[in-house]
């Protein structure tokens, strides 16, 4: 089954949940994921289905999903529950699929901006910088480039 259908059937689901709860993933249990597409869109599927169609969204990259764990007094780490998020991928496409997902699309580019907010480093080089490049930058140049002067590049015809 191709991703896209997949996505047809659980995104919406998910973009239910997050909409219901008025968050940015949903952390709904795998039986309760059942019944949902059960009763809304009529699909009876078996666990092992719904987690080989959840891992195959998450490898195209609709999905990403994060185990979350809590800590016991007594057994220590417990797993506690798995929240998916939808990412920007898989909003857009429930926005061609007609969904109404504006504002998460907006609310996923600000927090992206908030977890990488440094801007890419600038290439210090005299030749990007200055209008007027200096000589000496353009004599390595041609240096670089086997060239002695800029008569022997008007000679070569290149």
């Amino acid at each position: 089954m191709q991703a896209t259908e997949i996505a047809e059937k659980l995104l919406p689901m998910y973009l239910g949940v997050e909409f219901k709860y008025d968050k940015d993933y949903s952390y709904v249990s795998e039986k309760r994921q059942l019944e949902l597409l059960k009763l809304h869109r009529g699909y009876e599927k078996s666990r092992a289905t719904l987690g080989r169609w959840k891992a195959r969204l998450e490898e195209e990259g609709f999905i990403r999903r994060i185990q979350r764990f809590k800590r016991h007094p007594v057994f220590g780490m417990v797993f506690n529950s798995t929240a998916v998020y939808i990412t920007i991928k898989g909003l857009y496409w429930l926005r061609r699929a007609g969904h109404n997902v504006t504002s998460k699309i907006y609310r996923a580019i600000i927090r992206m901006k908030k977890i990488n907010p440094a801007p890419p480093p600038k290439i210090p080089n005299k030749i990007f910088r200055s209008s007027k490049p200096e000589p000496e930058t353009l004599g390595g140049l041609f240096k670089n480039l086997g060239l002695t002067d800029l008569c022997e590049f008007d000679k070569r015809g290149t």
